[in-house]
């Protein structure tokens, strides 16, 4: 079970961008110093996310992750796209780069573990170095076909 508080700490709503800000660093005692997350859609157009993560003493290795219906693919282009009923939407990773998005099973590990059909997790993993602050910014981009 989850333990922590991760209270909202800042707010934006206005024609350029709507955001929210987090303090999560209570989700993640004992796993990192500190970690904020920034919520935001940019022009209306578009998702980012973007976490700071501060590790202590240790080096930790980072999971960013989020549970989909859609297919994971790649496109002509090399871009990486979430594919659902015909929509396409990039999964861009800005930082940290040369990271390689996968996908894991969303099968619950135990019998008693509700089930997730149909969908699965998509994301990438990373280490960062103890007494390091890193950013983790990821953007959602709904896609046209020309």
């Amino acid at each position: 079970m989850v333990k922590g508080y991760a209270p909202i700490t800042a707010f934006r709503c206005d024609s350029l961008q709507m955001s929210v800000s987090a303090d999560l660093t209570g989700v993640y005692k004992g796993q990192a110093a500190a970690v904020t997350s920034e919520l935001s859609i940019q022009h209306g157009a578009y998702v980012t996310i973007t976490d700071e993560i501060l590790v202590g003493d240790h080096p930790t290795t980072l999971r960013w992750a989020m549970v989909t219906p859609a297919t994971l693919k790649k496109d002509r282009h090399g871009k990486t796209m979430l594919v659902q009923h015909g929509k396409k939407l990039e999964f861009k990773v800005v930082e940290p780069s040369g990271v390689e998005v996968q996908t894991w099973s969303t099968q619950p590990p135990h019998g008693y573990d509700a089930p997730n059909d149909g969908t699965i997790i998509v994301g990438f993993e990373y280490t960062i170095p103890k007494f390091t602050k890193r950013t983790c910014k990821v953007e959602l981009i709904p896609q046209t076909d020309p």
